[in-house]
């Protein structure tokens, strides 16, 4: 007998200039990266730990692909001491205490959308 499909993963999705949003990425380590380089219209994502419990998912090389600057992920980036400009579609996941990446809880994707709705990157 098959096991029943696992939940997907909570996440928010950042495009630049566009509001977020709530995203359920499949789990399984191939169907996760396809999809987030999917999202993020890219063929390679780089992980950057926006947090000790969020990471945000973005193209590997967002400038030389001509993505635009992200301000909702600038910010939240920024508002947790990162003093970094971010391009292309942002994807933001929850991490374990082991590094691995997991799901948002619904508290964790109300702060990212709170933070993310909040004053422009400068």
């Amino acid at each position: 007998m098959t096991p029943p499909p696992r939940p997907a993963f909570k996440a928010v999705l950042i495009p630049a200039g566009e509001p977020p949003r709530i995203a359920d990425l499949p789990r399984g380590t191939a169907r996760f990266l396809r999809s987030l380089q999917a999202l993020c219209d890219t063929s390679c994502v780089q992980p950057i730990q926006i947090t000790s419990r969020w990471q945000a998912w973005l193209a590997d090389n967002g400038i030389a692909e001509g993505k635009p600057v992200n301000q909702a992920a600038t910010v939240l980036a920024r508002t947790y001491g990162w003093q970094v400009t971010l391009y292309g579609t942002a994807v933001i996941t929850g991490m374990r205490n082991s590094g691995n990446t997991a799901g948002l809880s619904p508290d964790q994707v109300e702060a990212i959308l709170a933070a993310t709705t909040t004053a422009p990157a400068t």
